[in-house]
């Protein structure tokens, strides 16, 4: 009877750290597909020379590139209760405020949809900003 319990026991510590270790090793892939360059897909119709893209880095750094001007900031992808964000610090000026931490919709080698629900500061009221990407 004993000998049986300790097996379960150990069967169930060794199922829990390879569910554990095949989330770090989504996060990863996360981390990994992000990496490039994406077009923003508009709202509405595009204004000829109005193409906005998004470019990340494998050193964390992202850029948003348009015809009038590149923002640089960093980016960071963590994950909680099975969920993936994406962390922008940065891309704040005058005129716009990009910043903050984004729920990663979807991400796949061509699509990434993400959705702010944090703004740069920590405030949450007025945050939602949601952009559709795909890969060039």
């Amino acid at each position: 009877m004993k000998k049986l319990s300790i097996i379960n026991i150990v069967t169930i510590l060794l199922l829990s750290f390879f569910v554990i270790s095949s989330f770090e090793s989504c996060k990863k892939s996360k981390e990994k597909k992000i990496i490039g360059t994406w077009r923003l897909v508009p709202e509405s119709e595009l204004v000829e020379g109005q193409i906005n893209s998004w470019a990340f880095s494998d050193d964390n750094q992202v850029k948003r590139i348009t015809a009038i001007d590149t923002l640089i900031a960093e980016y960071s992808v963590t994950s909680k209760n099975l969920e993936y964000y994406l962390q922008i610090n940065g891309f704040n000026v005058a005129y716009v405020d990009l910043g903050g931490k984004y729920r990663i919709n979807e991400l796949s080698k061509d699509i990434l949809k993400i959705t702010r629900i944090e703004k740069s500061d920590g405030d949450t009221g007025g945050a939602f900003k949601r952009f559709e990407f795909v890969k060039e």
